[in-house]
């Protein structure tokens, strides 16, 4: 089971950096006046930080679950 949890974290680590990253990358494609603001980019990479601290504590946690039923 520990392996499996440890196999989700990296996979959906993955899958949410390659979104993170199309995001930025379709903003550089916009015409100027369509893209984000500079504040409104600050406040997706904050929520981003937020997001992946959560991930981090819900995979630890998880793990340590796993660990103290071995």
């Amino acid at each position: 089971y520990k392996q499996t949890a440890i196999n989700q974290k990296e996979y959906y680590e993955n899958q949410y950096k390659i979104q993170k990253q199309k995001i930025f990358q379709e903003q550089d494609l916009l015409p100027i006046n369509e893209r984000l603001t500079t504040r409104m980019l600050e406040l997706v990479q904050q929520r981003d930080h937020i997001i992946e601290e959560r991930q981090k504590y819900i995979y630890d946690y998880k793990n340590e679950t796993l660990s103290n039923e071995n």
